[in-house]
């Protein structure tokens, strides 16, 4: 978490990839009544030397209007241009594979950057190392990658939890146990060992130390309601809604279920979150409570649609 954004996921807020002003109120429709927070990517570093203007090409890219097959050209146009300008083998080359990967997964199309972040692992790690801060930066970019590419669906992947795994012991080891990237490999990890599918004993056991541990940090490194901090105490309530602990559940998310629902960007972070909640206190025997608040999130993610949707036609109609 950290510093930056994360290149793929930012800190505070995601890059935005223009959309079609048609699209855009299904779109938001759509992400208000089924959104169920975006992962907070482990902010990754700079490169030792980023390479001047690299950066700035990508970005004027990501926001001109273009066919899919007009930008996956132009992509692989400025990434050739890079590594045949400073080498295949270059630090400048793995930064223009990780903007290119950026602009994709800005459209929603993961699936077409996964080979811009493999290779960008290979030249990383030939370069830094297999323990370098950048290499483990690397890995978890590339394994969120493949969680948000489409048809994922939420199922297990166990190429994401060996990348998340691989990662996380590099940061553990170079960077110490209480280093946010630390603890925000631990809660990705925990994360994929809790989705569907996946929720053996062991893995729960297992998350249930790791949601724990970045828990803990967070709690010192952020302040309430920052993302990692929320996407801890949601990874946390999980486990102990899957143990049948209905009290500790409750007692964890209550604070997000207080937040204030007139903020879609809060609304759509914590909506799995709330809904753990609303899980916990049926399983407490407050099933009426629970139900109130489910009312009472839905409508005022309903309002906040609509007045989205009458400021687009506005602004259309100008």
């Amino acid at each position: 978490m950290g510093m930056r954004a994360a290149q793929l996921w930012r800190v505070g807020g995601r890059r935005r990839a223009r959309v079609p002003r048609a699209v855009l109120a299904l779109f938001v429709a759509a992400w208000a009544c089924d959104a169920a927070g975006a992962p907070q990517l482990p902010a990754p570093l700079e490169l030792a030397a980023p390479t001047a203007g690299v950066k700035e090409r990508f970005a004027r890219v990501a926001d001109e209007e273009l066919t899919d097959a007009a930008l996956d050209q132009i992509l692989l146009t400025r990434v050739a241009e890079v590594a045949s300008k400073h080498g295949e083998a270059s630090l400048a080359h793995a930064e223009a594979e990780l903007e290119a990967s950026l602009v994709l997964c800005e459209r929603s199309r993961c699936d077409l950057a996964l080979p811009y972040l493999a290779g960008r692992l290979v030249r990383v790690e030939a370069l830094l190392g297999t323990q370098h801060r950048e290499t483990a930066m690397a890995l978890a970019d590339l394994a969120v990658a493949r969680r948000e590419a489409p048809g994922v669906d939420g199922k297990p992947d166990a190429e994401a939890e060996a990348l998340y795994r691989r990662a996380l012991a590099i940061r553990r080891q170079v960077l110490g146990a209480s280093h946010e990237e630390t603890a925000g490999s631990e809660l990705f990890l925990a994360r994929e060992l809790l989705r569907d599918g996946r929720r053996d004993a062991q893995s729960i056991r297992e998350a249930k130390d790791l949601a724990a541990r970045a828990l803990a940090s967070f709690e010192v490194l952020r302040e309430f309601p920052h993302a990692d901090l929320l996407s801890a105490l949601e990874a946390a309530g999980h486990v102990a809604l899957l143990e049948g602990d209905y009290a500790r559940a409750e007692a964890l998310l209550r604070r997000v279920a207080e937040l204030p629902t007139d903020d879609m960007a809060l609304l759509g972070l914590t909506t799995e979150a709330r809904q753990i909640y609303a899980d916990a206190l049926r399983g407490l025997g407050r099933g009426e409570e629970a139900a109130r608040l489910e009312a009472k999130w839905q409508s005022a993610a309903r309002d906040e649609v609509m007045r989205l949707i009458e400021e687009l036609l506005g602004e259309g109609a100008e």
